[in-house]
């Protein structure tokens, strides 16, 4: 259930980020309020709950994989009731979370895109108006026309001043955003490298030659996708600098708190207050 509920998330994520990127270019992003965040995250384990237990009413079902320590789902008996649950629960949980993850990020690459183009033609924009603005005071030939081009040219700095600033902060909004995106596309990556083989594996119990799938076979690809759900977190603290940021002060802390001479100085300031309070 952890897998379902970790591709399921992932491509949650991605149309969230798509969302976000898309409409915060085109300057109308809301953020996703807090309920609307539960209710997502609510439904996701639910529907990952309901393909976990679909073996327990019936539809497929459990078994012990090679080793016997663990149990997997039924790839080797090739009913229609197996094949069925086999096919649908991939189709569910690996195709279509995998083509929305795809969609999502080829519309980001290309709002990305855009964006960068039309800061581009912007600054080019700003920095021509910068130029005409100062042409010479006296090619108009009267104090009134200086007046006017006085004013003019304030005017004139002023709107690309802010025109300058708006550019600023979208190509920081560009940045983070893409930061961001950058970062659950490799956590998407890291889980499509951890289940391709143990998919693999599946197809060719369910459709070709069954003496291909081994016992190491299937407990390797077993375990190694059942350990995305740990890499995940691992990764995240990783690349993301804020994460990893917070992970180095939390230890640092704990070692702190951990510290003999902490200990100590602890130990001796509580011997010393009973003396103080007796004083």
């Amino acid at each position: 259930m952890a897998g379902l509920v970790t591709i399921n998330t992932l491509a949650v994520i991605s149309a969230d980020r798509y969302r976000a990127i898309v409409n915060r270019l085109c300057q109308h992003h809301q953020r996703t309020s807090r309920p609307t965040t539960l209710l997502i995250v609510l439904f996701i384990w639910g529907w990952s709950a309901l393909w976990a237990v679909a073996p327990m009413l019936g539809w497929g079902r459990y078994v012990l994989d090679g080793v016997g320590t663990t149990c997997t789902f039924d790839f080797l008996t090739r009913t229609a009731n197996n094949i069925s649950f086999v096919m649908a629960m991939m189709m569910g949980n690996f195709v279509i979370p995998l083509g929305v993850i795809t969609f999502s990020y080829l519309h980001i690459w290309r709002a990305v895109l855009d964006a960068k183009r039309r800061l581009k033609e912007q600054n080019v924009h700003v920095y021509a108006g910068r130029t005409n603005t100062k042409s010479p005071a006296h090619a108009h030939g009267s104090l009134k026309g200086q007046g006017h081009q006085g004013r003019d040219h304030t005017v004139g700095q002023r709107r690309h001043g802010r025109e300058f600033l708006q550019g600023q902060n979208q190509r920081l909004r560009i940045r983070s955003e893409t930061r961001t995106a950058c970062t659950i596309l490799t956590l998407v990556l890291a889980f499509v490298v951890a289940w391709f083989p143990y998919l693999v594996v599946c197809m060719i119990g369910l459709f070709g030659d069954r003496s291909q799938v081994t016992v190491t076979a299937s407990v390797v690809s077993s375990l190694v996708a059942k350990t995305s759900t740990v890499s995940n977190p691992v990764l995240y603290c990783i690349i993301h600098p804020k994460v990893r940021r917070k992970l180095h002060v939390t230890l640092l802390r704990l070692l702190w708190s951990t510290s003999p001479r902490r200990s100590f100085h602890a130990s001796s300031t509580s011997e010393r207050s009973p003396a103080r309070n007796f004083s």
